[in-house]
């Protein structure tokens, strides 16, 4: 696999940060009560994210492709959860959070690419 250099800024751990915290929420939530949607939901965060951020040159072209589907992928989840559950709990409120969160980082990083 060969590499290309791209530019990691801080703002990039904070996108790791942010979708790490929701997809350690969605994996815990569907391990405890054994729901598929959050497993995959949390796969999911955690393959965009670094489908967005691993620097491999054959990723370079679709970065910004990547990005576009991280934001929609981040704005369904939110709009999903409030359709299906929208309970105003510790756990929905924090990855809720961590969501918009990162929509914003991603959003910010776009104009700075």
């Amino acid at each position: 696999m060969e590499r290309y250099s791209y530019p990691f800024r801080a703002i990039h751990v904070v996108i790791i940060l942010a979708a790490t915290v929701t997809a350690g929420i969605h994996l815990f939530l569907g391990l405890r009560f054994g729901d598929i949607l959050f497993l995959l939901n949390a796969l999911g965060y955690v393959g965009l994210t670094g489908l967005f951020l691993i620097p491999l040159k054959f990723l370079q072209p679709f970065r910004e492709w990547i990005r576009w589907i991280l934001i929609a992928y981040s704005a369904l989840t939110i709009i999903l959860w409030a359709i299906m559950n929208g309970t105003l709990d510790v756990p929905g409120i924090t990855a809720k959070s961590a969501e918009i969160l990162l929509i914003i980082l991603l959003w910010v990083d776009r104009k700075k690419s």
